[in-house]
């Protein structure tokens, strides 16, 4: 099949501009016809164009496929140890005791309130050394990060800290989140941030089931020289956090890890 153009001109030829082609337009004696061959060549130069661009949307959307999968966590999944009830208590009633002889902190930690809430007297039975609720912007404020908080649905938590005779600060960490599979995940990933951002020795803890210890190898950086000593565990929905600090190099995670699996126990 030929194609015909034809000037969409409806006035006469100017006779004073002569005939032809170099008149500048067409007119109905002037038909020109495009030959089959030439047609099949504009229809290849317009597949060639059309696949081309095709091809290039491809490899963008290739591209930002590759960068969407290499970005995805492609570590082995967590194991959520079983054997646990939800922990729907007031989470203090899990905690493991103070020591006996332990100090408290200087100042005592005051119970979250309303703003423009007075602060409520402290009853007898709460003045335990460093007893709080932690609310996610407080445990982000202990812990040191918020986005794994977040990420893994943080529901509520509750710290007691203490004072050794010995002079160690303890702080014993109760965070509950939305699932046992939340928990074990954050407690997964606390552990892979804290090795990044300081110098560590990681090291399992035999009598709790995925149980793991960090035991600084110098001292915690944007510190006055404290070294730290960190076992952590997920026990159903909540993950325990045992920590240890104290001014001069810890021989070894024994403290953490001992407490570390007495809360363990008592959340059973």
């Amino acid at each position: 099949m030929s194609a015909v153009s034809v000037s969409s001109s409806s006035s006469p030829p100017d006779p004073a501009r002569g005939s032809g082609p170099e008149r500048g337009y067409l007119w109905a004696d002037d038909l020109v016809e495009t030959s089959p061959a030439e047609l099949r060549a504009h229809r290849r130069k317009r597949i060639a164009i059309r696949a081309g661009a095709a091809l290039l949307a491809c490899a963008v959307v290739a591209g930002i496929a590759g960068m969407v999968y290499s970005a995805l966590d492609h570590r082995p999944d967590v194991v959520v140890v079983e054997g646990f009830a939800p922990h729907d208590k007031d989470l203090r009633d899990y905690l493991i005791p103070t020591p006996a002889g332990a100090e408290r902190p200087a100042d005592p930690i005051p119970e979250p309130t309303r703003p423009g809430q007075a602060q409520p007297p402290t009853p007898p039975e709460r003045l335990v050394p460093g007893d709080r609720r932690l609310s996610r912007e407080s445990a982000a404020d202990v812990t040191g990060d918020d986005d794994y908080l977040r990420r893994h649905k943080y529901a509520r938590g509750y710290e007691r800290r203490w004072i050794q005779k010995d002079g160690i600060g303890v702080s014993v960490l109760l965070l509950r989140f939305r699932g046992a599979k939340n928990a074990a995940l954050y407690a997964r990933d606390i552990f892979d941030l804290y090795k990044v951002n300081d110098e560590y020795r990681d090291t399992e803890v035999p009598a709790v089931p995925q149980g793991r210890s960090l035991l600084s190898t110098a001292p915690v950086r944007d510190t006055d020289g404290t070294w730290f000593s960190l076992s952590a565990a997920a026990a159903g929905d909540v993950v325990v956090i045992v920590v240890a600090e104290d001014g001069k190099p810890l021989a070894t995670a024994q403290i953490t890890e001992t407490l570390l699996a007495e809360q363990y126990a008592r959340l059973k």
